[in-house]
């Protein structure tokens, strides 16, 4: 059984302050992803049912809008973006998405789900960076590697690579992305809150040249965690590419979050000693802190400032006792992973010998 982790405090005797975060999912919607693409049904997403975030997205997006996703870690900002693309390949459209990572080891976290839901309903998709670039050609020629690029419906790659690309194409050079650089459908902008800003100025600037030279201006999906003005990256993005633009929040998927700020052991033990000392020796302490050491409660929230004054008087006050030690032994038997964070590699050391010596 997983450690209830307040009652095992309470065991041992500590004072404890105990903060809870709580949980949160996005709201759903009554679609399912097989009623946009039948091909869903032989992927993760069988039987599952959309967010609400994830369908205004999809309807943004297949009404031609720009969009600005503001929704959490896990909420299926990837999805949203694919369902659309799903609509498009099952209507007949033959469209292209660029989808910009800021690094291609990101691109690859999300790659065998794209790759998943691309054999699912029949379109094809590629991560390209130089050095997949490289390696793809070693295996299938350079004809061979732009024939994959130009059958794929979807490449992900990261901003250095595509400013490479625009770069050739500036030089009157056959960059290798020209059908997305020339036709996109969508472009796809992830994590953009990881983006810093010469970043971000590095990303308005090839989007100004692709929508420049493509043949139709694309419609834009920024997807991020936190951004504090989508609305006016929306009306940023309007003047770039002459379309709407819709921002859609979504509630963020989270746990229920506890935090137990451990005060100290026998801290009632502790408020007699030093009252009982202070008043056998006649010292003369502030009002406020006799009347905190006069009340448990008080003492229990102010314990590590009287303890300060106290000092400074002359008292030897000690702090409050606290064995990380007989804490951490008690999960070692969890059924959960804890994690422990220290100061430094040698202070993890001294913990880790410690906790073997209690264990034997």
């Amino acid at each position: 059984m997983p450690v209830d982790t307040g009652s095992l405090l309470e065991r041992l005797g500590y004072s404890f302050e105990r903060l809870v975060e709580p949980g949160s999912r996005p709201d759903f919607s009554g679609l399912r992803f097989e009623d946009i693409h039948p091909g869903f049904s032989s992927t993760r997403l069988r039987g599952l049912r959309l967010y609400r975030h994830q369908v205004e997205a999809l309807e943004a997006l297949l009404e031609g809008c720009n969009v600005i996703l503001v929704a959490g870690t896990g909420s299926g900002k990837t999805e949203a973006w694919f369902a659309s693309l799903a609509v498009a390949a099952k209507a007949g459209v033959r469209p292209r998405v660029l989808a910009l990572y800021p690094t291609l080891a990101l691109a690859h976290d999300q790659y065998a789900r794209l790759r998943e839901y691309g054999e699912a309903i029949g379109v094809k998709v590629v991560a390209l960076d130089a050095g997949e670039r490289e390696r793809l050609e070693r295996l299938h020629g350079r004809a061979g590697l732009r024939r994959l690029v130009y059958e794929a419906s979807v490449v992900a790659t990261n901003p250095a690579f595509l400013l490479h690309e625009l770069k050739r194409l500036a030089e009157g050079r056959d960059p290798l992305l020209k059908p997305f650089i020339e036709e996109p459908w969508l472009i796809v902008i992830d994590e953009f809150d990881f983006y810093g800003p010469r970043g971000i100025a590095l990303i308005d600037a090839m989007l100004r040249i692709i929508a420049m030279v493509a043949r139709v201006k694309p419609r834009v999906a920024v997807l991020t965690a936190t951004l504090a003005n989508p609305e006016e990256l929306g009306a940023h993005l309007r003047r770039l590419t002459g379309r709407c633009w819709r921002v859609v929040r979504g509630r963020p998927f989270r746990v229920e979050n506890r935090v137990y700020v451990v005060l100290g052991k026998d801290l009632e033990g502790l408020r007699r000693r030093l009252l009982g000392e202070i008043e056998e020796r006649g010292v003369s302490v502030p009002r406020d802190v006799l009347e905190a050491l006069r009340d448990p409660e008080a003492f229990r929230r102010e314990v590590y400032r009287v303890v300060q004054v106290l000092r400074g008087l002359g008292v030897e006050a000690p702090e409050p006792r606290l064995d990380p030690i007989e804490i951490l032994e008690a999960y070692v038997e969890d059924e959960g992973v804890t994690l422990v964070f220290t100061r430094s590699i040698a202070a993890a050391e001294r913990l880790a010998r410690r906790l073997r010596e209690r264990l034997g």
